[in-house]
């Protein structure tokens, strides 16, 4: 503004109003331009930790769920997940809810946590913000509304819970909590995105629900015959005679005789093995056929009349043929079925096991559809060190196994006709071995059951178990043994058995 039209007299009074008016007017500009910038740097603050907390919850969950991948992927057991009545990891994972087309629903979890982190970790020029925070939204979104159908399947469904699945599931609530509310995050939040991840998460659910349950079996082939190891003998044990020859009850037309491998009612205690290749194997034990007849017997106690009358009744025998050479007397083991049925298959398991218990829906199938015509061995293989030396440690969810192994056969030594019963019981209330007890209890006098677990009845049944498993390669159970082949691991569908026996079986015995 000029000066110069103003009489010289007003010049004096106007020129320092002037001057006042223009240091106010840059007083309020600069006090303007200051608070802006210390509502944006308060504002940025506020994001950085709400920014930071995001990352360390998608960590937190990518960790947790590759823990799970991992887990599922070796076909192992997670750690200090107990099997009690409320937290039981294991009965958890192996439900049909744990995967879809075969599938652990533990990999799409790393992938949605992994892109999360990714997302929130990289550097702001490398991906627009508005791309950043829409696919942060919907991610979150779809593991808050996934972590509520899983939450709500352990919950009322399967009325167990898992920690670790807790831990995944938590965080994907979490998450999407935080970006619902969060103003950074809120104003990415809408209608079609919500929609949009809830017609995911229920697509999925429909999977789920829908689709059959994949199979987790193998199919492993045994091509060599069985080599016997040598094991010095204790010292006052003698040589077992002989076995007397039979055709094996699984292969008619097979006439090759193999090792009968008795139980501990014939033969209390042996411990000469069998070890036998697999196909997936390379390497193959020395061969001596005079080494067929160097098992071992130590007696701990007199024999029972009715272990006499079995051994003295060799022409009853009835075998079937396992692992390529190994026979099993059928009368002298754990028996679901008729003893004279048609067919016998035989089956390892752990009555905490929960794979095993999902296979036991197959077996159960199977023999509804056969009748008379199937029988099923059972041997119970404690996945426990106490008492099975071939495993590495003991899950949680198996430190019973070795004592509710032992019941089950102090069970049918004493009551053979209420084995079936007590042993579906076991498999389908998965209870711990006070309330597996308490329910033999009420099926035999306590006294009588009490005298034979004190035996040494049991425990040499657990050690023949475990030393079939020794030979069949050990590793995963459950394992379902026919003459050359075996199916190891969770089979869920009576189709598949059934499919099996009759290729395994029926049509090799015509």
């Amino acid at each position: 503004m000029s000066t110069d039209n103003i009489p010289a007299p007003h010049q004096a009074r106007f020129v320092p109003m002037l001057h006042t008016a223009f240091r106010n007017t840059a007083s309020r500009n600069m006090v303007g331009h200051m608070q802006p910038s210390h509502s944006t740097l308060l504002y940025s603050g506020l994001h950085s930790g709400f920014q930071w907390s995001l990352r360390v919850i998608a960590l937190v969950g990518l960790c947790t769920s590759s823990y799970l991948a991992w887990v599922a992927f070796n076909s192992g057991n997670v750690a200090g997940c107990g099997s009690g009545d409320t937290f039981d990891c294991s009965h958890v994972l192996s439900s049909r809810w744990s995967s879809l087309l075969g599938i652990p629903v533990s990999y799409p979890a790393v992938l949605l946590y992994a892109l999360v982190s990714v997302l929130l970790i990289a550097p702001a020029n490398w991906i627009s913000a508005q791309w950043r925070w829409s696919l942060v939204t919907f991610a979150a979104f779809l593991a808050g509304l996934g972590g509520l159908w899983f939450i709500g399947l352990q919950v009322f469904l399967l009325k167990h819970l898992c920690v670790y699945c807790l831990i995944v599931h938590g965080c994907g609530l979490v998450l999407a909590t935080l970006v619902a509310t969060h103003p950074l995050t809120r104003r990415y939040v809408s209608l079609r995105l919500v929609a949009t991840a809830a017609i995911a998460v229920l697509g999925f659910i429909a999977a789920q629900i829908m689709l059959p349950a994949a199979e987790k079996f193998e199919i492993i082939e045994y091509e060599s015959a069985p080599a016997t190891e040598i094991y010095a003998p204790p010292s006052g044990t003698a040589p077992l005679e002989q076995p007397t020859e039979a055709v094996p009850a699984n292969d008619h037309n097979n006439t090759q005789q193999g090792e009968i491998f008795e139980s501990p009612l014939h033969m209390p205690s042996q411990d000469s093995s069998t070890s036998v290749s697999p196909r997936r194997h390379s390497w193959l034990f020395g061969l001596h056929p005079a080494l067929l007849l160097t098992a071992q017997v130590t007696t701990s106690q007199p024999a029972s009349s009715e272990e006499q009358k079995t051994a003295s009744a060799p022409a009853e025998r009835k075998l079937v043929s396992i692992l390529n050479g190994v026979q099993l007397d059928v009368r002298q083991w754990p028996l679901l079925g008729n003893v004279d049925a048609e067919y016998v298959i035989v089956e390892m398991l752990d009555y905490t096991c929960g794979h095993c218990q999902n296979t036991h829906a197959a077996i159960h199938g199977a023999m509804q559809a056969y009748g008379d015509r199937l029988a099923v061995i059972v041997l119970a293989v404690p996945m426990d060190t106490k008492c099975n030396p071939h495993v590495n440690s003991t899950p949680a969810q198996h430190r019973e196994s070795c004592e509710i192994a032992k019941l089950s056969i102090a069970v049918w030594h004493l009551a053979p006709q209420r084995f079936t019963e007590f042993h579906n019981w076991l498999m389908e209330s998965k209870p711990n071995y006070s309330q597996a007890l308490a329910h033999a209890e009420s099926i035999i006098d306590r006294g009588e059951l009490q005298a034979e677990l004190q035996s040494s009845v049991p425990a040499a049944f657990v050690k023949a178990n475990v030393d079939l498993y020794r030979r069949a390669s050990a590793g995963a159970i459950p394992k379902i043994l026919f003459p050359r082949t075996s199916a190891i691991g969770e089979m869920r569908s009576k189709e598949s058995l059934i499919s099996l026996i009759e290729k395994e079986l029926v049509q090799k015995s015509k």
